[in-house]
């Protein structure tokens, strides 16, 4: 098992680096964000993953253990593969990934390119037991506003104004994460106030 390597940078692409140790290049595929950190000829020690298969094999690149670590928990669930658990670290983050398992946070997830709702509640049942750190969910408020891009975009379809939708917003119970629960109940509010 390959598990980490230093060298220096031969190439790199859009989805991976040639690593040069000791003569050998090795081919690693990256998460955007440390790929765009990475320039050709600088000298770079990366924690890896060796995935084997029947056609090839394929190293995966991580700045730290810990993401290594995580990495190989994700693709520990079914349907899970080394390119999404990937792209999943790289969009959201070590911390933020940990954070929507650990409060089963599925909007948070499905934000990622390519990973459905189920795929999404399958990681945090499988993985919630296993993520741990005293993780709260005070990083997670920025995100709110996504999930509330679907339910604005809704109440304007049915004819109300931003203002009344941020009224509404305001008194929103938080709890409430289901789009359609949130109309209903954001339905119900509207009905009964005048902001």
């Amino acid at each position: 098992m390959i598990s980490y390597l230093e060298g220096r940078v031969l190439k790199r692409d859009d989805k991976s680096i040639i690593l040069l140790v000791n003569g050998v290049g090795y081919r690693i595929f990256l998460g955007k964000n440390l790929l765009s950190s990475i320039k050709q000829g600088e000298n770079l020690n990366i924690f890896t993953f060796l995935r084997f298969r029947e056609d090839a094999l394929s190293l995966f690149g991580f700045s730290k253990k810990e993401e290594l670590d995580f990495f190989e928990l994700l693709i520990s669930v079914s349907g899970v593969g080394p390119k999404s658990a990937l792209i999943l670290l790289d969009s959201l983050g070590l911390e933020k990934t940990q954070e929507a398992i650990l409060n089963k946070k599925v909007f948070i997830l499905t934000k990622v390119p390519g990973l459905g709702k189920k795929t999404a509640e399958k990681i945090i049942v499988e993985l919630k037991n296993k993520v741990g750190g005293d993780l709260s969910e005070s990083s997670l408020v920025e995100d709110e506003s996504f999930n509330n891009e679907e339910l604005i975009n809704a109440l304007q379809g049915l004819g109300y104004n931003r203002k009344d939708i941020n009224g509404v917003l305001q008194i929103l119970p938080k709890e409430i994460q289901d789009i359609d629960l949130k109309i209903k109940e954001a339905l119900k509010i509207l009905g009964k106030n005048k902001f």
